[in-house]
Order: C-alpha cells, then sequence, then structure tokens
C-alpha cells in the first residue's frame, strides 16, 4: 500500500483513535448486555435502524466525545482551542443532536456548527463520527452471527456505510468494522455480474490492493491483498489513494 496519500502525522492520529474506540467498546460491552436477535430483524434493511435498543445514550455518547477529544489534544497541542470550544458547547441537548446528526452522516449540519461557534470546519463532525464508531463497533460485533444473511444492496448490513473493501472472501465496513461474505461475482453495488462491465484493474507499483469497478453503475470497491492488517477503518485509510485514482476515472460519482 503507498499511504503517501495520508500524512504520516495522521496515521498516526487514526491509529491513536482506533485504540481509544477499542477501550470505549470494552466500556460500552459491559454495559450494554442485550443481544440483537436475528429474528427481529428484517434482512434487506440495514440492521441499526431496526434496533428497538441501543448502547447510544446522551451519557455513554457524551463520555466517548470527551475521551476523542482529549485523544486529540494529546496527540497535538495546537488544536487545543477548537477543542475546548468544542467541549464547552456540548451539554446534552447539543450531544443528542450531535449523535442524532452523526448516524445520518449529515455533514451539513457540522459544517454550519462550526462556522457558528467559530471552529475549525473538520473538527465538530470528525469528532462526533470518531465518537460514534465504538457503538457501532460494538452492534455490529453482537450481529455477526447472522452478517451473512444479510442482503441490503451496495451497503454495509449494519450501519448502511456504502461498500468500499473487499479481502479475500469478505467485505469489511471502515465505519462499523462489519464483515461479511461476499456471495457471488457481481458489483458490490447494482448486482451487475457481465465479466466485461466488473473488472480489476491494477494500480502501477501497488502490490497490495486493486479496484474492482463497474462500467455499469460507475461505482467501484477497494480490494485488500496479503495484507495482516485487519482494522477496516485503517486498510480504508492507508488506500485512499486507490479512492483518488477511481474518483479521477469517472468511477464512484454515481
Amino acid at each position: 500500500m503507498d499511504p503517501s496519500v495520508v500524512s504520516k502525522e495522521y496515521t498516526e492520529l487514526q491509529q491513536l483513535l482506533t485504540d481509544v474506540q477499542k477501550r470505549q467498546k470494552a466500556i460500552l460491552a459491559k454495559e450494554w448486555r442485550s443481544e440483537v436477535k436475528a429474528e427481529s430483524i428484517d434482512k434487506e434493511f440495514p440492521i441499526i435502524p431496526q434496533l428497538e435498543e441501543t448502547p447510544m445514550t446522551i451519557p455513554a455518547y457524551a463520555f466517548s466525545l470527551e475521551s476523542t477529544i482529549e485523544a486529540v489534544k494529546t496527540y497535538s497541542a495546537e488544536f487545543a482551542d477548537d477543542l475546548d470550544r468544542c467541549k464547552k458547547l456540548l451539554g446534552d441537548e447539543t450531544v443528542l443532536r450531535w449523535l442524532k446528526e452523526a448516524l445520518r452522516y449529515n455533514t451539513n449540519y457540522f459544517q454550519t456548527f462550526a462556522e457558528e461557534h467559530r471552529i475549525s470546519a473538520w473538527f465538530p463532525h470528525y469528532i462526533a463520527e470518531q465518537a460514534l464508531r465504538p457503538f457501532l463497533q460494538l452492534i455490529a460485533e453482537r450481529s455477526q452471527s447472522f452478517a451473512d444473511e444479510m442482503n441490503v444492496g451496495g451497503a454495509c448490513p449494519c450501519c448502511a456505510e456504502p461498500v468500499r473493501l473487499k479481502k479475500g472472501d469478505m467485505f469489511l465496513c471502515p465505519r462499523c468494522e462489519a464483515l461479511w461474505k461476499v456471495k457471488r461475482k457481481a458489483c458490490a453495488h447494482c448486482g451487475e455480474e457481465e465479466s466485461s462491465a466488473v473488472y480489476r484493474v491494477t494500480v502501477q507499483e501497488e502490490k497490495h490492493s486493486e479496484l474492482e469497478v463497474c462500467d455499469s453503475c460507475k461505482n467501484y470497491v477497494k480490494v485488500i491483498i496479503d495484507v495482516t492488517e485487519n482494522n477496516a477503518a485503517m486498510l480504508d485509510l492507508l488506500t485512499l489513494h486507490l479512492d483518488y485514482i477511481a474518483q479521477e476515472e469517472g468511477y464512484g460519482e454515481v
């Protein structure tokens, strides 16, 4: 893989947050003991919106936000002022709103929030999203036993993130870390099976990943080859250069 598109510093930050999220998920797992039962889930729709009960409470999410903010501050003091400003604004009402908008991946809301409070544009959504991931990861883990039974089209069966990563015979979700089997040789997004339309593209000097593109729907999946790293978020980050290549060729814009 060629991580040169992403700075060493940003990669280190993401690794730090991955470690924070693992600790957060371990705490949540002790507090939220509910199981996700396959018989209560419609297999043609993503799991999370169907749950009557989740570990996503205001106190738990507020704690995750604070832990995420403190981790980023530890990594770089230059972000401290903006992060402290974010932290002071996070009362219960705002925490609940952040939780809802992070689940919806509503970038416009967070952009407006940043502008209104004179915070660096990328901070609110980044912090909100990173703080949400331990919750999504725990739900995905509790749903793993029937993930292969799900059929929600070109999206993660747990959190509905668009399919982006494939490793061996498994799809990987970089948002919730769900894993589910590739059922057939076809485009993950539109189901196209014609080999002339769905094919692999090898990137020069790239030995560990390829692109699988579809000329029918103009979407793509990054295919990971012979890599021991199993964390999907890190794999997604370290193959960001493939996203740029695919988009330059007109894929992923539909």
